[in-house]
């Protein structure tokens, strides 16, 4: 796996660790990175 992937999973991890219950608040994201997803049945 790249990097940029192990250091994004292992944050989740220990994000899911702490998360508790903070399922209401809205914070903007801390990291310049996107997962960008296509749906498109030709690629």
């Amino acid at each position: 796996m790249s990097q940029i992937k192990e250091e994004v999973l292992a944050a989740n991890a220990h994000y899911v660790e702490d998360f508790g219950d903070k399922g209401s608040l809205a914070l903007p994201p801390a990291r310049g990175f996107a997962i960008l997803t296509c749906m498109d049945a030709r690629l």
